[in-house]
């Protein structure tokens, strides 16, 4: 059951009347050393989360790979939203009661697409401060089905906090999923710790056969080196809180989740300096299991005009931000 969220810090916020171009490539939140680049057009991704101490720069997020970052797809993001659902959807379609919805096949996903459109669509900028951005996704013309977004970004003394509301905006109820997909850096020197208890066994095509106890729980409940674990691994029952650490650069993050999200991700490629930790609501291709069972891997179903609301935060450890030397 998720819990009610205030809205009192979405009313408060002004938006900037010099910020005249609500459709900007990029939009840029500044607070304290730390720094976000937005870009609303290319499905609502964030391009840039850095922290500058001194003349020293250090990415909390990896920097866009620019190159990859065209829309409608921005595959070279450091983060994007995963809506309305997260992971792969088999087949792209699922059946809701009597309710049939198909997904169009999007390369390069692979043969099951993956993460929603969110992520593919352009969204609108509705207000913006210089440390707070509102982005909004309204339907669109005979979609899988209608849904609104709204995604907030705000930059605090602690972090970066994203919250995502999501509306059904159907006349019947639908099942809706949410998640995040940061991209962190520096993958050969990361440590994860996390209380991760269960794993996925996973097909060749990386779609859920079985859910069994995580053998590396012990070792990431410690602390795990991010480059000794598994390329691919889906986790869940997840207390929704999580710290990366970088020893070599003095870095701490920590990504916590309000309410707690049990379902989480770990990607490390194979000969590459990146990997990936992604928040999710539910299990991958959840909308497709028995209905008591995707109840169980965290499917919601929301009411014709519900809402399902869901806060991630990225909080960066205080005495990096405030007293690491150059």
């Amino acid at each position: 059951m998720r819990l009610p969220v205030s809205d009192q810090d979405e009313k408060t916020q002004t938006f900037d009347a010099g910020f005249r171009d609500r459709n900007s490539t990029r939009l840029t939140l500044k607070h304290g050393a730390l720094t976000v680049e937005i870009a609303p057009r290319c499905g609502g991704s964030i391009t840039q989360f850095y922290m500058v101490v001194g003349n020293r720069r250090t990415n909390l997020f990896r920097g866009a790979d620019e190159t990859t970052m065209g829309c409608p797809k921005p595959l070279g993001a450091a983060c994007f939203p995963m809506v309305p659902y997260a992971g792969r959807l088999r087949d792209g379609r699922f059946q809701y009661q009597l309710r049939r919805v198909i997904f169009p096949m999007v390369e390069p996903s692979g043969p099951h697409p993956s993460h929603g459109d969110a992520w593919m669509r352009p969204w609108q900028v509705s207000r913006h401060s210089p440390q707070f951005a509102a982005l909004t996704l309204e339907p669109i013309v005979d979609p899988p089905f209608r849904y609104r977004c709204r995604q907030l970004l705000c930059l605090n003394v602690a972090g970066l906090r994203v919250r995502m509301r999501i509306w059904n905006d159907e006349n019947v109820p639908m099942p809706i999923g949410i998640g995040l997909h940061p991209y962190f850096p520096r993958r050969s020197e990361a440590i994860l710790t996390a209380k991760l208890p269960q794993r996925w066994l996973l097909d060749k095509e990386l779609m859920p056969l079985e859910l069994q106890q995580n053998h590396h729980a012990c070792e990431l409940a410690g602390g795990a080196a991010v480059s000794s674990l598994p390329v691919q691994c889906e986790f869940w029952d997840w207390d929704g809180v999580a710290t990366l650490d970088w020893p070599t650069e003095g870095v701490s993050l920590t990504v916590r989740t309000e309410p707690s999200l049990r379902g989480a991700v770990l990607w490390v490629p194979q000969d590459m300096d990146f990997f990936c930790f992604e928040p999710t609501s539910h299990s991958t291709d959840a909308f497709n299991f028995d209905e008591v069972v995707a109840s169980r891997q965290g499917v919601v179903i929301l009411a014709p005009g519900a809402q399902f609301v869901q806060d991630i935060f990225f909080d960066i450890d205080g005495a990096a931000l405030s007293s690491r030397n150059t």
